[in-house]
């Protein structure tokens, strides 16, 4: 069996990369899953990612142009008159992408093993390739078999009924989750309450995260604890024949976990250079030069817990002015 594309993984980057291909590629997105979509995720749709995918009305479950942000002092009203976030489920997302997909073959329940330079082995059977791409995630193979470290994020949620809660809200407190943030993101059917952290702070993550939730009086007693890494170390995404998007090529924000957008994008950018090698990418150069802003700011926030504290309490105190919630909104 040979394909000129084999995609490995079906999330919002494979299958982005998959619709741009497959026009003029022979295309086989793997997928190790029994089901394409479900996966544990906040769900966040910025500015920029859905101004890029340009979503009917249908997969979007939420609108919020208000974010609640506290700090330990202070609580501000992230106010961008504009509609500033929307969340959507990652399966509806899935299925949306699917339906645009119209000659790519794609196999789920099927796990890569091996990875040689000119095929892969899936469920022991050889599958031949051109061109490989990782679309696989955080914890990818194809990554693995490039050699390449990764520099993985924590972060942990629960989802509560989906009237518990009605506002987006976003906690920073660095002396229980260092540079990271405890999160509230209602849904369609559910509430995400989380958090995430760098690795320097991911020891005691489980412990602060009840800590806080028992402060603001969540109850938690009868859901289910989830947790999913995000890969923010990029080590380039382009190795002769064979590509990373996404999470697979570190491309999530350090500060924010923002990675949907990234993924969409970057797979239309590896798309575009896989058709046309004299290509020059459109996105990704922007996605790095975002990542590399976020990445200076963590690295000063993991310093010190009081730095951070100092910062954080700045930050809020900014939210007072219009002006700097536009600036902030640019930049992210």
């Amino acid at each position: 069996m040979k394909y000129d594309v084999v995609i490995v993984g079906a999330g919002p980057a494979g299958l982005n990369c998959a619709y741009y291909l497959e026009k003029s590629k022979s295309v086989l997105v793997l997928e190790k899953n029994k089901t394409i979509g479900p996966k544990i995720c906040g769900g966040g749709l910025t500015p920029n990612c859905y101004n890029y995918l340009k979503p009917p009305k249908h997969i979007i479950a939420k609108e919020f142009s208000k974010i609640k942000v506290h700090s330990i002092f202070q609580n501000r009203i992230l106010d961008y008159k504009k509609l500033l976030m929307r969340t959507c489920d990652r399966e509806t997302l899935a299925n949306y992408q699917l339906k645009k997909l119209k000659n790519t073959t794609i196999k789920t329940n099927t796990k890569v093993t091996k990875i040689t330079k000119d095929y892969i082995l899936a469920n022991n059977q050889k599958i031949y390739y051109k061109t490989l791409i990782g679309a696989d995630g955080s914890n990818s193979i194809v990554r693995k078999y490039l050699k390449l470290k990764n520099n993985l994020t924590t972060t942990l949620q629960y989802k509560l009924p989906k009237d518990t809660f009605k506002d987006y809200e976003m906690f920073f407190n660095p002396f229980l989750i260092g540079p990271g943030y405890f999160w509230i993101i209602p849904h369609k059917d559910f509430v995400s309450v989380g958090c995430g952290t760098t690795k320097k702070y991911s020891k005691n993550i489980l412990k602060n995260f009840h800590k806080w939730l028992d402060k603001q009086n969540i109850d938690y007693s009868t859901s289910k604890l989830e947790s999913f890494p995000i890969n923010c170390e990029y080590q380039n995404h382009e190795f002769g024949n064979i590509f990373l998007v996404g999470d697979a090529a570190g491309l999530a924000s350090k500060l924010t976990g923002e990675g949907i957008y990234q993924a969409l994008a970057s797979g239309e950018d590896v798309a575009k250079k896989i058709l046309n090698p004299k290509y020059n990418y459109k996105y990704i150069p922007k996605i790095l030069k975002t990542n590399k802003r976020h990445k200076k700011g963590v690295k000063l926030l993991n310093h010190s817990k009081l730095l951070a504290f100092i910062d954080y309490e700045m930050f809020l105190f900014s939210l007072r002015s219009q002006k700097f919630i536009n600036e902030l909104i640019k930049s992210l």
